[in-house]
């Protein structure tokens, strides 16, 4: 025989046994976990931080400390220390923080709302029957969706049999919805519970919706269709003759269609006519403004890489940038030509501004080239700019600074003059020798534009007394520093010879060179 009991494992007092008292003590320390089982919780994995004397748990998923490869059974605590029971299966154990019971079956801890259940019948407010096995009796009924969607399913065992949603009134059937007697989809109707009558069926193998019980027309009229709208009496379809249907509109028919084909009364549209007025479909008629021709604006475009077809669109302010205008915001009006499917050419203008701002751009192959700039008399003279290399500016800019005057050119020429520097009274230091010149007092200049680089910079000299011109002649520039990008910084005239007189020397210089590369 053997020493434990086979089910709960309780060790047996055996004869002649020394301290029975310690047999037995396991057997009801056992007893006393699994009598009346009822734990604290059974969904956690590490053993509580404080526990109580007596205290049980079905060990959580993730067991982690004390209780790490216990999952699934019960803990309980004794003295100082943690004991662990495995269950049995069946065994029942109430949940307290859940407030359900829980019964183990096949290696783990289930619940009731976790378990199938089956019942013969079942009401709600109400006596289910044999018939009626399912019986509520409620407002309304929910069926909700767990996560996803919802199907309420009525499964029938063949073609023949009925599958349906019967509404009554009183018991009695007034409508029914479903597959009855075959697998098509009908809508029946009843006056009085007996006598059904077919409204809609369904085909289910080609979708084809029928009307068995018929829904004939009478041929109406303009002023009343026999098909018409309950908030517009006057608007819908009427027979206006053998095989003509025609298509009224506020008491006047508009369409007429026949055997022959089409009448149309009014102005056309559809989808014999443009549906937008870039629509390029071939066939198709073109209304007033279509491609910007005949209307009072342009089409509407937010991408001018995306235009397709000849005619005159309008790029709003908005769109500007991402619609790969010119420059800058403000609304542009862009006359595009398409030679084939992969080359056209856009001439686009600003459509807000008084000056005509112009440019054009040429794609080849499927790929747009960059905007250029169209120059005409309003705007060869501005401001000069440059990208990279690349005009971007005017063709000549022309300006005046407390510094001189200064031409600047596409190209990238520029040329500085300036005029009327007085460089003072010519000293008598020195000998008139190549040695010992005698020269004027050192000016410094500053060009009134910047080059990028050092120019070539030529002066020239006159006598402020114009009654002593000979007086300037022979100077020359003697530079202690060579002209610089920004200006001459220090510079004098000198000559060599007779200085018969004193007199004062003026210098004017100009500058060649580029303001960029």
């Amino acid at each position: 025989m053997s020493d434990d009991s086979p089910i709960l494992g309780l060790p047996y007092i055996l004869p002649s046994q020394a301290q029975k008292h310690v047999t037995h003590n396991e057997a009801l320390r056992i007893l006393d976990v699994a009598v009346q089982l009822a734990v604290l919780s059974r969904m956690q994995g590490a053993p509580p931080p404080s526990p109580t004397l007596g205290e049980r748990h079905i060990v959580g998923p993730a067991a982690s400390g004390e209780w790490v490869g216990q999952s699934g059974r019960i803990a309980f605590r004794e003295q100082a220390n943690w004991g662990f029971l495995q269950p049995v299966e069946g065994w029942i154990a109430t949940v307290l923080d859940e407030t359900q019971t829980v019964t183990y079956r096949a290696g783990a801890w289930v619940s009731q709302d976790e378990l199938p259940l089956r019942v013969a019948h079942l009401g709600v407010s109400a006596a289910p029957d044999a018939t009626n096995r399912l019986a509520v009796s409620s407002p309304a009924t929910l069926l909700n969706h767990a996560g996803g969607g919802h199907q309420l399913k009525l499964n029938k065992a063949m073609a023949s049999d009925t599958a349906s949603l019967l509404f009554q009134t009183g018991f009695s059937g007034r409508a029914e919805m479903g597959a009855m007697g075959s697998d098509a989809f009908q809508i029946k109707v009843s006056a009085d519970g007996s006598t059904f009558r077919v409204a809609v069926t369904a085909d289910p193998a080609s979708g084809e919706v029928t009307l068995p019980s018929g829904a004939a027309l009478s041929d109406g009229s303009v002023a009343q269709p026999s098909l018409r709208f309950a908030a517009d009496g006057d608007t819908g379809i009427a027979r206006s003759g053998a095989n003509d249907m025609s298509l009224i509109a506020g008491g006047t028919e508009r369409f007429r269609v026949n055997a022959s084909g089409g009448v149309l009364t009014g102005l056309l549209t559809g989808t014999a006519v443009m549906q937008t007025l870039s629509d390029a479909t071939s066939g198709r008629l073109m209304p007033v403004g279509a491609f910007g021709l005949g209307g009072s604006t342009s089409v509407q475009v937010t991408q001018l890489n995306d235009i397709a077809a000849n005619g005159f669109y309008r790029l709003q302010s908005a769109n500007a940038a991402a619609g790969n205008a010119p420059l800058g915001a403000g609304a542009w009006e862009v006359v595009h030509h398409q030679f084939d499917t992969t080359s056209a050419t856009q001439i686009a203008f600003r459509a807000t501004l008084q000056s005509p701002v112009l440019w054009m751009r040429h794609k080849g192959t499927g790929v747009w080239g960059e905007w250029r700039e169209l120059f005409h008399h309003g705007n060869i003279v501005g401001i000069v700019n440059q990208v990279a290399g690349v005009p971007t500016g005017a063709v000549m800019e022309r300006g005046t600074n407390a510094n001189g005057s200064f031409v600047r050119y596409a190209d990238g020429t520029q040329i500085c003059w300036v005029t009327g520097v007085n460089m003072g009274l010519v000293t008598f230091a020195g000998n008139g020798t190549l040695a010992a010149p005698f020269r004027t007092d050192a000016v410094s200049l500053t060009w009134p534009a910047a080059f990028i680089a050092a120019p070539s910079a030529h002066p020239s000299f006159a006598p402020i007394d114009v009654s002593t011109p000979l007086e300037a002649r022979n100077f020359v520039a003697n530079m202690y520093l060579p002209p610089s990008a920004t200006g001459w910084p220090f510079v004098r005239a000198a000559r060599m010879g007779s200085n018969s007189a004193a007199t004062q020397i003026i210098m004017s210089v100009m500058a060649v060179g580029r303001w960029f590369q």
